[in-house]
């Protein structure tokens, strides 16, 4: 498996939420402040920086830390579609 490299400090599931459309065609707005513009981008490409959370500790994989915050993140992001989907706060449980 190939080392992740390409980090997201907002996650992707959270800036899908902003997004519109599916797949390859979808698109945030993105405000470039210092150039006074706007652009449509999709959410894989926003909020990244290579290497962002890499971490450089004996016994450690350098992106060690960015795939535990991508199982804890999907794990969030299943239980918000969850909660938002059964506007439930309990677990339906199946006998």
């Amino acid at each position: 498996m190939s080392e992740a490299r390409k980090h997201h400090y907002i996650s992707a599931f959270y800036l899908r939420g902003f997004s519109v459309g599916k797949g390859k065609h979808r698109k945030i707005q993105v405000a470039r402040l210092p150039e006074n513009r706007f652009s449509d981008e999709n959410p894989k490409k926003v909020a990244v920086v290579p290497d962002f959370m890499r971490v450089e500790i004996e016994g450690m994989q350098p992106d060690g830390l960015e795939n535990a915050l991508s199982k804890f993140e999907t794990a969030a992001a299943e239980a918000i579609v969850r909660v938002a989907g059964s506007g439930s706060l309990k677990e339906k449980i199946e006998t």
